[in-house]
């Protein structure tokens, strides 16, 4: 029994030693990995930071690009309005001229427009021939109620006094044109309008850049 008393205790002396080394083993890997895992947590963390500075700051430059946005908007909107405001202007200062002044412009409108009839007709009749050329026979002139009744009459009478344009049939039509002031002028199935509300917009596209110099002088470093 004492031999097999002796194995034994040399068997469970090497298995302390092998649990005793495995332990050991263990114990390193395990601190190994905790180290590898804490590396890689912080790792992580730092990422997780990085990436929270990067959505922050992409906020907050959306936010300013938006704001900046808003405000050029506005600033174009308030602008716009004053532009509209100042030709709105200019509509009402020439409907409110003298009378006087007003039947010039009257006459002078009604006289470019005729002009401008038989050019285009001189122009039709070399390109399709006396025959076949669209001309009218009349040209009538169209006010509204209260410009028909204070100008009509004595507008018929002036332009017929034009040289160039005395041997046209120029009439003052019964109908009245629903327009602010000025007259539209028809010639046959021709119409050309001449009311002050058509030639404001004639005149926009070329003057509004003018009067918005003048309205707001640009400052240096302005964007706007």
């Amino acid at each position: 029994m004492t031999g097999l008393s002796k194995i034994t205790d040399k068997i469970l002396a090497d298995a302390r030693a092998d649990a005793a080394e495995l332990l050991a083993q263990a114990e390193k890997k395990s601190s190994e990995l905790a180290g590898e895992y804490a590396r890689q947590a912080q790792s992580r963390r730092e990422q997780i930071d990085e990436s929270t500075k990067r959505e922050a700051a992409e906020i907050v430059a959306r936010a300013k690009s938006g704001e900046a946005a808003i405000r050029r908007n506005v600033i174009l909107e308030a602008k716009s309005a004053q532009i509209d405001r100042a030709f709105d202007l200019a509509k009402k200062e020439l409907l409110g001229l003298s009378e006087e002044r007003y039947a010039e412009l009257l006459l002078r409108l009604l006289v470019a427009a005729c002009r401008r009839q038989a050019e285009d007709e001189r122009l039709s009749r070399e390109l399709y021939g006396e025959e076949d050329a669209p001309i009218a026979d009349c040209y009538e002139v169209l006010l509204n109620e209260r410009d028909g009744e204070r100008f009509g009459e004595t507008l018929i009478a002036s332009v017929r006094e034009q040289s160039e344009l005395s041997a046209k049939t120029v009439v003052l039509s019964s109908q009245r044109a629903r327009i602010d002031g000025g007259l539209i002028l028809r010639c046959g199935n021709t119409e050309i309008n001449c009311s002050v509300q058509a030639l404001i917009e004639q005149i926009r596209p070329t003057l509004e850049g003018k009067v918005s110099r003048k309205l707001f002088p640009e400052k240096k470093g302005s964007g706007v």
